[in-house]
């Protein structure tokens, strides 16, 4: 109900999202409730810390398929995500940064985690369908903010896409699974709300959403763009922030997940090659975002645009502090302290020190710009192109995401993304089609004979007396 109220309804659109969103979780909230049910019906007992359901039968792996489901709709993963992007784009960026950014993460993520340490024994197959489903959700989330324009539902695509990181996390049932699937979880918890505020940010100096109207605001919003950076390169996996930290005990923690015998473990090379091809398209499409909003010529529009307010600017820029505390000091203070009491103890592949990482890449930073300053190299010279003999450099421009546009063109891709725009993946409007045609059909039955009608009157007291025997 609060993220139906925080949707304003300005027009269709914004209504429908509205309306999507709180049907998807209400609906998973019923299901989940049916599964809360079958486990009082198999342990007679609802204390999460007392019950530990089997699935190796129908009634157990129900119940832990009808809580997962739970899970993955307030999360936002596949294929109970659409919600997602259509809220993002259609709601304040503020309660974004809140509420699909952070706290329902926290929620649907923290119960996932109860779910698969303790509450209860999962059996092979469901191992196998969590990873699955982590992996999908990775690399289709991401694959459809590739062709965004509009930034806070590329943004929102973004949140769908870091659950699946989570889910593998917690599909790996070791102690460094869980430890990175909670990391993560915090981690994107950080970053991810400083993105929606930094686009909040954007849209409050320039009344835009689209990629394609925006361009040049470095300058203009140097604060901005500073925190904007870390959080793209945090979100990416990129050293030495908090994203690259987690990420990292994933990728460790699948690569010993391998030495099961099980189909899920001699799979492990596609979950890994997923889980890093994954990062690898999220710095593409966050190359597009800070380039299209604030790298690429500005326009005349914008020239006076200023920096926000500090109300507005400074928990980004704590958030993007957190950012670069949490990935600094990730293996010597913050795993050990916070989440290794949570999952158990674990030892790291090979040698990796956080801190050592990133005073590495430090040193790398600063012997650049010593070689850049004792080089000379910031004396160049600058020419406009020669077309004909005009000057025209300055009036020319290439929106970035126009580079992005081949992906939706191509092939297999051109196809899933035509799909994806009929909503073809979607669980709401797939559901919505079903009951307007069984409504239909019902109505059909309409047919205004008394004797038709006493006959379904009679068919469905039968029913319910058979089913309540």
């Amino acid at each position: 109900i609060t993220l139906f109220k925080l949707i304003p309804g300005r027009n269709e659109d914004s209504s429908a999202a509205a309306k999507k969103t709180l049907i998807l979780i209400g609906a998973s909230d019923s299901i989940m409730i049916i599964g809360i049910a079958l486990i009082w019906w198999l342990t007679g007992s609802l204390s999460m810390n007392n019950i530990s359901v089997p699935t190796d039968n129908a009634a157990g792996v129900v119940a832990f398929l009808a809580l997962l489901t739970g899970c993955f709709t307030k999360a936002g993963a596949f294929p109970f995500h659409t919600w997602v992007p259509d809220y993002t784009k259609e709601a304040p960026a503020s309660s974004s940064a809140l509420l699909p950014a952070s706290l329902d993460k926290l929620l649907g993520i923290y119960l996932l985690a109860r779910l698969t340490q303790g509450m209860f024994v999962i059996n092979e197959w469901l191992t196998f369908l969590l990873l699955l489903t982590g992996g999908i959700t990775i690399i289709s989330a991401v694959m459809m903010a590739l062709v965004q324009h509009n930034y806070k539902k590329l943004l929102g695509f973004h949140a769908v896409s870091q659950v699946g990181y989570m889910i593998m996390g917690f599909g790996l049932g070791s102690a460094i699974g869980v430890a990175a699937g909670l990391f993560h979880m915090i981690n994107n918890a950080i970053y991810k709300s400083g993105l929606f505020l930094a686009a909040g940010s954007i849209e409050y100096r320039t009344g835009k959403e689209n990629i394609d109207d925006l361009g040049g605001l470095s300058r203009a919003m140097p604060l901005t763009f500073a925190s904007t950076l870390i959080f793209a390169m945090s979100i990416s996996g990129v050293p030495p922030f908090n994203g690259f930290a987690s990420k990292w005990m994933i990728y460790q923690g699948i690569i010993d997940f391998g030495i099961g015998s099980g189909l899920s473990n001699k799979l492990w090379m596609v979950w890994l090659g997923l889980a890093v091809f994954g990062s690898a398209l999220t710095l593409a499409s966050f190359i597009k975002l800070t380039g299209g909003i604030f790298l690429s010529r500005i326009k005349p529009e914008f020239k006076e645009v200023r920096e926000v307010p500090a109300l507005m600017w400074l928990p980004s820029t704590v958030l993007s502090l957190l950012c670069i505390i949490f990935g600094v000091f990730a293996t010597n203070w913050i795993v050990p302290e916070l989440f290794v009491p949570a999952s158990g103890e674990f030892s790291f592949t090979g040698f990796w020190n956080s801190s050592f990482v990133s005073l590495l890449v430090l040193i790398s930073l600063l012997l650049g710009v010593i070689i850049y300053f004792a080089a000379g190299m910031k004396k160049f010279r600058r020419e406009d192109s020669f077309i004909g003999g005009e000057r025209i450099q300055e009036q020319t421009g290439y929106p970035t995401p126009e580079f992005y546009k081949t992906i939706s063109e191509t092939g297999f891709f051109a196809w899933m993304y035509d799909k994806a725009e009929k909503k073809w993946f979607d669980v709401y409007d797939l559901s919505r089609q079903f009951v307007l045609w069984l409504s239909h059909r019902f109505s059909l039955a309409h047919d205004g004979v008394l004797s038709g009608y006493a006959l379904w009157v009679c068919a469905g007291l039968i029913i319910m007396l058979l089913i309540m025997i």
